[in-house]
């Protein structure tokens, strides 16, 4: 697929999304825009599970994962070794707490609970070439 369309599915993806635990949280939120560009649902198994932040923790927990980028190194493989390119999803820790967001080429875009923000390119932890 086309840079172009994978920014373009990310942009429908964003407008208008509100953060909601266990519907459009950061990782469902990646998940969906995954989901159109590669037509495979990464999270199916996840979905509906929690409604709550400590609903998530406890999720992860009872999966024997102890944070969310263990969780995503089992479901994705390994990290991606190079740069990141449009589409990849992206895994930043700030605040202690991590986010997951994809890139979209000059930025990275994170959805959390006060809505879409961006960061630079190079400003994440790990990140997946899928």
């Amino acid at each position: 697929m086309d840079r172009l369309r994978i920014l373009q599915i990310i942009d429908y993806h964003s407008k208008d999304v509100v953060f909601e635990w266990g519907k459009t949280d950061c990782c469902l939120w990646v998940a969906d825009i995954l989901k159109s560009i590669h037509g495979i649902d990464y999270a199916k198994i996840y979905r509906d599970k929690y409604s709550s932040k400590t609903g998530c923790r406890r999720l992860l927990m009872q999966l024997h994962y102890e944070n969310i980028k263990q969780l995503l190194l089992n479901i994705l493989g390994v990290e991606g070794i190079l740069e990141p390119r449009i589409g990849d999803p992206i895994l930043l820790k700030e605040k202690g707490e991590y986010l997951l967001g994809i890139c979209c080429g000059t930025y990275n875009l994170f959805l959390t609970e006060k809505g879409t923000t961006s960061r630079k390119l190079h400003d994440f932890d790990t990140y997946w070439e899928l």
